[in-house]
């Protein structure tokens, strides 16, 4: 598992599950062929497992599966999905045997670029995509060692170093953003305990939790007009994590299923005046819910077994649709690839339904 995802898991989240997609594209009445007319179309990106135990990066098209390219034997993941015009770009890491080290990456109509790390020797990962012009930024982290990883950002390929609070710790990116010609990363940095954070043009914010000797993740950004929004959660006096968003620095709390249990958001999005949030929340019986919060209204999503986990990951607002990505596990305790669709869950192909596997990112557009 990568390391991005070793940093949620630590939330205490009983399931390690992430985003995914659905829909077919929406097919047009034109049937003018010399002025096509544009078709919303629907990514998901993540990665599957099969029976050998190969996890395959690998994104979905309206449902229908692509493998992203890996080095050769080599297995990998895809975190991010962003498209601009005619071109998709994803961002993940490919893993190699030989050296036995994760690279950050990120692939341009499937066509592979890497990234560059801390040194060969580390372990290194991108976590989030975003195109702004001709520009591609790429946020992510690498290090050796569980506890001695450097946040990063790329810009077409060319790498800057985040500041940590403690240059012995480590820190990590979960989500990156560009408005004008600023950027913005969000985080968390470490004391040892993990502070939430976001990083404008290189410079390090650290953002408010609910017991400052608790841990907290900020897991996704955006900006809208002057506002800024991170999603993410912080630990209470009784060690339960608790879903928030902060506006400017200001954290709101959301509402849980059972305040005594775990929740986080994942992803945020803002659409007008509207304000999303996705990510899980635990019920009573101690089950992982799929949830997402509009205006910090929660909204559950059906589960393919109301009895095993769910988590959303990921959440795009497009022409007045909401659509979520994540999993959900089955009565064989795997987990399967879903996008809900307007709170309809479409489950995505996979070569091993048995297996965990996982998206992370959705991305709607029209083409």
């Amino acid at each position: 598992m990568s390391k991005r995802f070793q940093w949620l898991k630590m939330a205490a989240l009983p399931v390690v599950c992430l985003l995914l997609l659905t829909s077919a594209c929406k097919t047009s009445d034109d049937d003018n062929e010399s002025t096509p007319t544009p078709v919303t179309c629907v990514y998901v990106v993540g990665f599957t497992l099969d029976s050998a135990g190969t996890t395959t990066p690998c994104i979905w098209k309206d449902g229908v599966r692509s493998d992203l390219s890996c080095p050769t034997g080599n297995k990998g993941m895809a975190s991010s999905v962003f498209v601009s015009g005619a071109n998709v770009y994803v961002a993940g890491s490919t893993f190699s045997g030989t050296s036995n080290t994760w690279t950050p990456c990120y692939w341009k109509d499937n066509v592979r670029t890497d990234l560059s790390k801390v040194s060969d020797a580390a372990n290194g990962e991108a976590s989030s995509i975003w195109i702004s012009g001709t520009d591609i930024y790429v946020s992510g982290d690498s290090g050796i060692g569980e506890n001695s990883g450097i946040p990063h950002s790329w810009k077409n390929g060319v790498r800057t170093d985040l500041p940590v609070l403690d240059a012995t710790k480590r820190g990590s990116t979960f989500s990156i953003t560009v408005s004008g010609s600023d950027v913005y990363v969000a985080g968390l940095t470490t004391t040892p305990n993990m502070v939430p954070c976001y990083w404008k043009n290189g410079v390090r914010t650290d953002l408010s939790v609910l017991v400052a000797s608790k841990w907290g993740w900020a897991t996704g950004i955006r900006v809208s007009g002057s506002d800024l929004y991170v999603s993410g959660g912080s630990r209470n006096s009784s060690n339960v994590n608790v879903a928030c968003i902060w506006k400017n620095g200001v954290r709101s709390d959301l509402t849980p299923i059972d305040p005594a249990k775990l929740a986080l958001a994942y992803s945020i999005f803002v659409s007008g005046n509207d304000v999303y949030a996705a990510g899980y929340s635990v019920n009573s019986a101690n089950v992982s819910n799929a949830s997402y919060w509009k205006n910090g209204s929660r909204t559950d999503l059906p589960p393919i077994d109301a009895t095993k986990d769910a988590s959303a990951e990921s959440i795009f607002v497009f022409e007045g649709d909401v659509y979520v990505a994540g999993a959900s596990e089955n009565s064989a305790n795997g987990f399967i690839p879903c996008l809900w669709k307007n709170g309809a869950r479409t489950e995505l192909s996979v070569p091993d339904a048995n297996g965990h596997n996982y998206v992370y990112s959705v991305f709607v557009a029209k083409q």
